[in-house]
């Protein structure tokens, strides 16, 4: 489709044309956004996975602290048999 008068009439098959060059186009610009973004990608899904392991490990040593309830009861009784001795 060569540059002609701005006069011209469109026909059905120029603009069939044009279309299917704009799709084209913008396949070809969509595939090169996507390889890009993919590469960008990477080194985030990477820091993704330590960051999640990470949480896992921080969770794991939360299990093995006791809960709150838990350490009231246990300093109940060893108060009880080691009291603290409060000065006058």
């Amino acid at each position: 489709m060569g540059k002609d008068s701005k006069d011209q009439i469109v026909t059905k098959g120029m603009l069939d044309e044009a279309v299917d060059s704009l799709l084209v186009g913008m396949d070809k610009l969509y595939q090169s956004f996507k390889k890009l973004f993919e590469k960008e990608l990477e080194p985030i899904k990477a820091d993704i996975t330590f960051i999640k392991r990470d949480t896992r490990d921080i969770k794991a040593e939360l299990s093995d602290t006791p809960s709150r309830r838990e350490f009231k009861d246990l300093k109940t009784r060893v108060d009880k048999y080691h009291p603290i001795l409060k000065s006058a």
